[in-house]
């Protein structure tokens, strides 16, 4: 079965490194070879430390020449990144619909004990809560309740010490544009408090874009044709709807003004057991429907399970072990990791290969029902092992025979006389 598993996941990676090769002109054989081995590197090595990567693909040649040949690829081909984007948003647009949650996630890699890494800048580490060197990110998520399916769309990495920076504003919306541009303006945007500022909000609402997202209690909008603190206005607000035993929500419609235009909004209000103060957020519009309401609250909490892609992305692959201090090697190599997630994706699609590769992974949690809803951690696990048995993974980097001369016996024989003569 592991050879089966084997076999079925690289003709899943061949079909998404073909496809890119179709697509784009650029990239030629040498690129295709290389973004084929450092996928299938990414998966079997749960890794993106070069030397790991090296070590997985097993050729017969010392590991230090193929992490030299590794090395100087992911130096030469920022590009990666870019491809898996455009691979991303093509392959998976088709899934996303009206009822699709979009997560758009600020950030980062965060290198604590490193100083030579290029374009470094100075940030906030999320995970530790703490500052440190690193770079920022920018992360377009998707899941569908329906199917309770998570998807990985697009992935950025940028810095301010780069040359062409000009503000995180301008580069979330960059990340906005390329999404909409590929999948439509379909889905409704959950956002965290990061975005609630004026430049953000004006965007969404200019692009006529469905969008939540948590408030602070430090604007004012307009109701009743008078400002309004958001204090004030919670306090008006009666939470007489409910979700569950214990969770309860209310709504009002007002206006917001925004380089002095006013823009109709709702501001939702609600409380569950979990959180000691009100949550309070901001959808575009005015909401006449409680049902469409009690969508919009609950696809802002879907929210936190969409970013356990975030998550996956510095555990499961660990793209935070890279140490190479090349700044196009990094990129190169986050695009490898959302091109191998994709290879995830279309196992998880495949209901056979999926049951083969979640049971190889030896995971105590494996029957239908105790497996966890994020499983892709489970089929990275599988297919990693699956690899780590392997003797050999390709083939096309082996020398080929030198052509010898023929032997006596050779010349003797029929055939080669008459092909001689």
């Amino acid at each position: 079965m592991i050879g089966e598993i084997r076999k079925n996941v690289k003709r899943k990676i061949v079909s998404v490194v073909s496809s890119i090769s179709e697509d784009n002109v650029s990239v030629k054989k040498p690129l295709h070879k290389h973004i084929l081995e450092i996928v299938t590197g990414v998966l079997a090595s749960k890794s993106c430390n070069l030397t790991e990567i090296a070590r997985s693909l097993k050729e017969d040649i010392a590991i230090k020449d193929t992490l030299k040949r590794i090395r100087r690829n992911v130096h030469d081909h920022p590009e990666i990144l870019e491809l898996s984007n455009y691979y991303n948003m093509n392959k998976w647009k088709d899934k996303v619909r009206e009822e699709t949650i979009i997560a758009l996630d600020a950030g980062d890699i965060c290198h604590h004990f490193g100083n030579n890494f290029e374009n470094h800048c100075r940030l906030r580490d999320g995970s530790k809560g703490s500052t440190g060197n690193g770079y920022y990110l920018n992360q377009i998520s998707c899941y569908n309740p329906s199917e309770r399916i998570t998807f990985p769309m697009y992935l950025d990495m940028y810095s301010s010490e780069e040359q062409s920076f000009k503000s995180m504003n301008t580069e979330s919306m960059k990340a906005v544009e390329n999404f909409v541009s590929a999948a439509g303006p379909k889905g409704l945007w959950v956002l965290d408090r990061g975005y609630d500022g004026g430049i953000m909000l004006n965007y969404f609402l200019n692009k006529d874009l469905d969008f939540v997202t948590r408030l602070t209690k430090k604007r004012h909008l307009v109701l009743g044709g008078k400002p309004v603190s958001i204090p004030d206005l919670v306090k008006k607000i009666n939470r007489r709807y409910k979700i569950g035993k214990s969770f309860r929500f209310g709504y009002k419609k007002c206006y917001i003004n925004l380089e002095g235009k006013l823009y109709p909004v709702t501001v939702m209000v609600n409380k569950g057991e979990e959180n000691k103060e009100p949550h309070i957020l901001l959808t575009n519009g005015h909401i006449k429907k409680s049902r469409e309401i009690k969508r919009r609250v609950t696809g802002y909490y879907h929210r936190w399970g969409v970013e356990e892609c975030y998550r996956f992305e510095k555990q499961g692959f660990g793209i935070e072990k890279s140490l190479t201090p090349n700044f196009n090697a990094i990129k190169s190599l986050l695009g490898a990791s959302m091109l191998a997630w994709s290879v995830l994706l279309m196992v998880q699609e495949d209901e056979i290969l999926k049951e083969q590769v979640i049971a190889n992974s030896k995971r105590e949690k494996s029957k239908k029902k105790d497996r966890p809803k994020f499983i892709y951690y489970s089929l990275l696990d599988g297919i990693s092992r699956a690899f780590i048995m392997a003797k050999e993974i390709f083939r096309f980097r082996k020398p080929k025979p030198p052509n010898l001369a023929p032997t006596i016996d050779e010349l003797l024989n029929k055939r080669s006389l008459g092909m001689i003569l």
